[in-house]
């Protein structure tokens, strides 16, 4: 039975490549053809998201092995009232790498424009899909140190990434992001200890805060 579920998870990740692999492809090439006839950067940014989030909705229905239950509707994210003249922060358990991809595909369409995210710093390094996620306008976390339950980072750097989500949230943007900063590789369920640092920009700007949870 054990070897089954191998095959069967083996199968799933070589056919999950094979459709990923074309998708953000031609979601790199699509972001940087709105980048360059885009004059504004943020509309450019907003239009990126949205294709971002058609495309992600796309591979997940070819992943027909693939079963997402109780997948939140734009009418529930209507009823749950985000403000729409001022910005929120949104807290999104961290459970694997798919985290963000799966919030993108299963946010709103005017939920997923207005968002950025934060993200390890390194993800910006990887080819095609760090500069992708800098066409999305998603910022940079600037850890000290690449390990576990280490979360000190590096304040130079990471003060004009400040500056700028702040700026984001004021003018009615989301922030989204795993408050966690570090994947849950246990009891999906229980959340690790949450960063007190996750809740600085909320309270400073008195923006309320969402979360969205995907075990």
């Amino acid at each position: 039975m054990s070897l089954q579920r191998d095959r069967a998870h083996l199968l799933g990740t070589a056919c999950f490549g094979s459709l990923a692999a074309p998708v953000g492809l031609t979601l790199y090439a699509l972001c940087r053809a709105t980048h360059a006839v885009t004059r504004d950067p943020a509309r450019a940014k907003a239009r990126c998201l949205a294709m971002g989030r058609m495309m992600l909705r796309a591979l997940l229905r070819g992943c027909f092995w693939l079963k997402i239950k109780d997948a939140p509707t734009t009418a529930d994210w209507e009823r749950l009232g985000l403000p729409t003249d001022s910005g929120c922060v949104i807290m999104i358990n961290h459970t694997s790498n798919l985290d963000g991809f799966l919030f993108c595909a299963l946010a709103s369409p005017g939920v997923v424009r207005r968002c950025k995210s934060l993200m390890v710093g390194r993800s910006f390094d990887m080819p095609l899909l760090g500069t992708v996620f800098r066409l999305f306008g998603h910022e940079p976390v600037h850890f000290l140190k690449d390990e576990d339950g280490k979360f000190s980072v590096d304040k130079e750097k990471q003060a004009p990434v400040n500056d700028r989500v702040r700026a984001h949230v004021e003018n009615g943007g989301i922030l989204a992001f795993c408050p966690e900063g570090a994947i849950n590789k246990g009891d999906p369920t229980r959340c690790l200890p949450l960063r007190r640092g996750s809740f600085q920009l909320a309270i400073d700007l008195g923006v309320p805060i969402f979360g969205f949870a995907a075990l």
